[in-house]
C-alpha cells in the first residue's frame, strides 16, 4: 500500500526480469526489517529498525562469505570482519556505540598479520604492523 508516496510494507526494485532491491517500509516511511540487494556479483543483507541498520549486515559475493557487521540503532556494535576471496580473514574490528574498543586486527591475503591495534575507552593504547613477510615495520605502546 502507499503511505504519502511511499509504498508501506515491502517494495521491489527489479531490471527486466531481475531483483535488484527488497525493501521493507515501516509507517513512518522509514526502512524497517530485512533488506536485500543486488549488485553485480554481491548480494547484501541488512537489517534495519526505524530507518536505522539494527542487526547484522551481510555481503555475499559469488556465494562466499566477505562482510559480516553489526549495528544497534544505527551505530557499530560487535565485531565487523571481512575476508578476502581466498577466504583468509581480512580484518575484524571490535567497536562499542560507533567506537572501537579491544583488538583491531587485519591480515594480508597471504595471511600473515598486518596491523594489530587495541583501544581502551576509545584510546589507541597499543599499534603494531608488520609486512607481508611478518617483519615489523611499526610499534605504538602508550603503556611505556
Amino acid at each position: 500500500s502507499r503511505n504519502g508516496g511511499r509504498y508501506v510494507g515491502l517494495y521491489v526494485i527489479m531490471d527486466r526480469d531481475k531483483i535488484l532491491r527488497l525493501i521493507h517500509y515501516n509507517r513512518n516511511k522509514e526502512l524497517d526489517g530485512a533488506q536485500e540487494e543486488w549488485r553485480d556479483e554481491e548480494k547484501v543483507e541488512s537489517n534495519y529498525k526505524s530507518g536505522r541498520k539494527n542487526g547484522v549486515q551481510k555481503i555475499w559475493k559469488n556465494g562466499v562469505l566477505i562482510s559480516q557487521e553489526y549495528y544497534s540503532f544505527g551505530l557499530k556494535s560487535g565485531t565487523h570482519s571481512a575476508w578476502y576471496n581466498n577466504g583468509v580473514l581480512k580484518y575484524s574490528h571490535n567497536f562499542i556505540n560507533n567506537k572501537p574498543e579491544g583488538l583491531i586486527v587485519g591480515w594480508f591475503i597471504n595471511g600473515q598479520m598486518q596491523y594489530r591495534r587495541k583501544f581502551v575507552k576509545n584510546q589507541l593504547v597499543e599499534d603494531v604492523k608488520w609486512d607481508e613477510n611478518g617483519n615489523i615495520r611499526y610499534i605504538f605502546d602508550s603503556w611505556k
